[in-house]
């Protein structure tokens, strides 16, 4: 639409400005761009320059301050091994004193050496503001009284300037060389002596045997750092800087910036420095990283605050012996760029200049070759009102004589056409007017088909913005389709659901194929489950046809949860039972029937059905009969079972077996086994106690009586009156008979007869047996 809309408008335009504006705007674009790409050459050439100038100073800056702080420590190194191999005796102050001299005469860079010992004593030796050397020292080398003396040119004593009072265990630098017990930096601190920022390097002095002798330590004032920077040349209004980590500034090569407040005695943050450049840097620097404890590289950077655009490197500065700072450089733009801006005033002043000749020549050329045209103009329209005898034609041989003579013959043509053209419209104003009932037929035939749609189609696009919602049941949305198309999904889910749908369109998208997902949401206050195909409909747009499986989900759960039911209760049966498919393949199996078959892991994992059938006949008696019973079951899989296995071990399986159907059809069998060893052994004992009993009882009774006891629970009194009047002189046995069972009976007649018999045989009688 845009360009048809620009299309019809450049129609409308005159002759010639078309002619003039192009040959003008190809002038001013040439020239343009060649004032652009000079001016671009050149920011990127001041650009190279700049970062090639800070990084060059920045390697100067950390190669120098490398060297520098090593000093110090190399110094504490060597008085160290001095005083270990006894060079330097701790017992003699008078050495150490010009040992410290010495050192300070040698490296100018190094402001005082001294030494503390853990009785807060010291010996210190340096120079102070003026140049001038010192000693100073605590009386007897114990905390309290501290001397200061000038020194003559061989660094012994002089005169006694200043006595105050000094404790050495209490100074910063004495406590983090002890604590550490290795050399260290201390924090920046006051020195007293000169009033002035320093840091100590302090190293600690063991003997021997390992026993604390001291800290040795030798003070650098920050001031011979600043003073290196502002000795280097960084551009009309550059700076450099160094930093702590918390911001505090260390030293600047602006001899105007004060890195403490003379009342708090305490050390300037860059983001509180009276330094406009220091101040901003440090504050760009904060906002870029968040805290300067991130900058662990060195980084290039550019920045522009209070409209004067900055180029910035800063570099991390550490040690071995614990220092981290950050070296930073600034140099302004414009101390590059005011050539680059003179340049381009002078590119745009001709720039005009070549603009106006262009437009003025431009002209003239426009009203040269346009003349001939708007004879033929006026001709031709001549023809579009009808007038086809003569028209006004340009008399010229050239190429727009030729034009005229052309205009001439179409003229005689359009007439023709014209009539062929109008009998076209009606035939094709026809045939669409056909198609159109085609097409709507068509389209309700669609829209129909897709409203009887029980799934729900939708189209979104990367964003996830609804496009279209074609079909469906309202059901499944969150909202009418009226609230939802045209917005974006993010307003009717939660987050994580977002994110999850946004991720599938872009991978549907990405590898163009068809994606199946299932999905769990809330919707109108139920948790409900879908399944949908998400296809890719163009490079942007994807079609997400839904369908709700709750039920089938429901379904599963309800289905996991009968099995675990399932589960549980097979384990809680005392029985093993074991169910195997129509091929006798182990399906499932409770723990029971593992205990109880002794069966290792590696055979129950096993797929070989023959190899697990010989592994438990191998357990019974009688393996044959056991292996053709489970191939009669087999065979016969309506069969149902039961028996007794019993075992090489001496125990007894009582065997259960009966087909598994789902509705009418077999699926496989279960069997059942239970441990009946103790209920056998008991039956087998009582199966002996009752033919030791029939055997008495035959002993005491005629058989058929004996008989008929086995058969009756009745009393014997009631049904045999001979036996009943053959003990009729036991006192009340009748009424006794009638009241015990048939075997207590027998248990107490037996007990009778064999005091008869040991009677008989004590006193020789002749026993006399009445039956009947």
């Amino acid at each position: 639409m845009v360009w048809q809309a620009t299309s019809q408008y450049l129609k409308r335009l005159p002759l010639r400005l078309v002619l003039v504006v192009p040959f003008v705007v190809q002038i001013c674009a040439t020239v343009g761009l060649v004032g652009y790409l000079s001016y671009r050459t050149g920011q990127e050439a001041v650009q190279d320059l700049a970062d090639r100038l800070m990084t060059e100073i920045g390697d100067r800056v950390d190669s120098h301050l490398r060297v520098h702080l090593e000093l110090p420590h190399l110094i504490n190194q060597t008085n160290a091994e001095a005083i270990r191999l006894n060079i330097l005796d701790l017992n003699f102050p008078k050495l150490l004193e010009q040992q410290f001299w010495q050192q300070t005469q040698v490296f100018d860079s190094v402001t005082f050496i001294y030494f503390g010992n853990p009785r807060g004593g010291l010996i210190f030796s340096g120079k102070g503001d003026n140049g001038q050397s010192m000693i100073r020292v605590t009386e007897n080398l114990v905390s309290g009284n501290y001397y200061k003396y000038s020194v003559d040119s061989k660094g012994d004593r002089k005169e006694l300037l200043e006595t105050t009072t000094y404790d050495a265990r209490e100074r910063p630098w004495f406590k983090a060389a002890q604590q550490a017990q290795k050399p260290v930096w201390s924090d920046i601190y006051l020195f007293i002596s000169t009033q002035s920022l320093g840091l100590t390097a302090s190293q600690p002095v063991y003997d021997n045997q390992g026993d604390f002798q001291g800290v040795l330590g030798v003070d650098l004032s920050l001031s011979t750092i600043s003073q290196f920077l502002q000795d280097l040349n960084i551009g009309q209004s550059g700076q450099i800087f160094i930093m702590e980590r918390n911001g505090e500034l260390v030293a600047s090569s602006n001899p105007e910036q004060v890195l403490f407040v003379s009342q708090s005695k305490e050390q300037i943050r860059g983001q509180e420095s009276e330094d406009t450049i220091i101040k901003n840097t440090a504050l760009f620097l904060e906002e870029k990283f968040g805290n300067f404890y991130n900058i662990d590289r060195p980084q290039k950077l550019e920045f522009d605050r209070e409209n004067n655009p900055k180029f910035l490197e800063v570099s991390p500065l550490k040690d071995a012996y614990g220092l981290d700072w950050l070296i930073v450089v600034v140099v302004p733009e414009s101390d590059f760029m005011d050539q680059i801006h003179d340049n381009t005033k002078n590119t745009i002043i001709l720039c005009a200049i070549a603009l106006l000749v262009a437009v003025i020549i431009g002209i003239l050329t426009a009203r040269w070759v346009t003349y001939p045209i708007f004879t033929l103009n006026r001709s031709a329209q001549a023809l579009a009102a009808g007038n086809w005898d003569s028209p006004e034609l340009p008399d010229r041989s050239d190429e727009l004589g030729q034009l005229a003579l052309s205009f001439h013959t179409m003229a005689e043509e359009l007439i023709k056409t014209f009539s062929i053209l109008d009998q076209s419209n009606k035939e094709l104003e026809q045939r669409v007017e056909e198609r159109t009932v085609s097409l709507t037929t068509a389209e309700a035939e669609l829209r129909g088909l897709f409203e009887a749609m029980t799934e729900l189609i939708l189209v979104f696009n990367r964003q996830g913005d609804y496009e279209k919602i074609i079909s469906g049941s309202d059901d499944f949305l969150m909202h009418s389709r009226e609230v939802l198309l045209n917005q974006n999904i993010r307003e009717f889910m939660e987050p994580e659901l977002v994110n999850w749908h946004l991720d599938k369109i872009s991978k549907v998208l990405e590898t163009g194929k068809t994606h199946r997902v299932e999905y769990q949401m809330v919707l109108r206050g139920k948790q409900r489950w879908f399944a949908a195909n998400v296809s890719p409909v163009s490079d942007q747009s994807v079609i997400w046809v839904v369908r709700d499986i709750t039920p089938q989900k429901e379904a599963q759960v309800a289905l996991e949860n009968a099995l675990a039911l399932q589960k549980a209760v097979l384990e809680s049966i005392a029985d093993g039972v074991i169910a195997v498919d129509r091929s006798n393949r182990i399906i499932a199996y409770n723990n029971q029937f593992i205990k109880m078959w002794k069966i290792p892991p590696e055979v129950l994992a096993s797929q070989n059905v023959q190899e697990q059938r010989n592994f438990l006949a191998q357990q019974v008696e009688d393996p044959v009969a056991f292996l053709k019973r489970q191939q009669e079951m087999v065979e016969n899989p309506k069969a149902e079972g039961t028996g007794i296995i019993p075992f090489k071990d001496g125990r007894m399986f009582e065997q259960f077996s009966r087909p598994q159907k789902v509705g009418d059809q077999i699926m496989g069998r279960v069997w059942g086994f239970r441990d009946v060893t103790k209920r056998k052994q008991a039956e087998e004992a009582l199966r002996q106690e009752k033919e030791r009993s029939e055997k008495l009882l035959l002993n005491i009774l005629p058989e058929a009586i004996a008989d008929q006891l086995k058969q009756d629970q009745s009393s014997l009194a009631e049904d045999f009156e001979s036996v009943t009047i053959l003990f009729a002189d036991i006192v009340g046995f009748t009424p006794l008979a009638a009241q015990v069972q048939p075997i207590q009976l027998v248990d107490m007649l037996n007990q009778v007869f064999s005091t008869f018999d040991q009677l008989t045989e004590t006193y020789g009688l002749e026993k006399i047996k009445t039956i009947g």
